[in-house]
């Protein structure tokens, strides 16, 4: 995302990325893949994040097929398939934000 120009901050997991956001970082986008490490998943990162900031701009990643087809995922979120090229990461990156 850097090498896109975009300012990025970092989080180990979904409870830090909660933290960053309490804390009241300027915060346009989350990016998060759907499967993360220590139990919460990206989706519910996105849900509880979205509670916080209600128009904050979601994009999650997943190398999961079922993920990537998930209906429900889908309405709610914008979602891309790893792997996935530099220039599929920049359209989805400027389409979550715009849309």
């Amino acid at each position: 995302m850097r090498t896109l120009g975009y300012e990025v901050l970092t989080a180990e997991d979904g409870g830090s990325a909660l933290a960053i956001l309490e804390r009241g970082a300027a915060v346009d986008l989350l990016f998060t893949d759907v499967s993360m490490p220590r139990g919460m998943s990206g989706d519910e990162l996105a849900r509880r994040a979205q509670r916080l900031r209600r128009r904050l701009k979601v994009l999650l990643i997943s190398g999961y097929a079922a993920a990537v087809r998930d209906g429900a995922l889908l309405e709610q979120f914008t979602v891309l398939a790893k792997p996935y090229r530099s220039d599929e990461l920049a359209h989805a990156v400027r389409a979550a934000l715009d849309g």
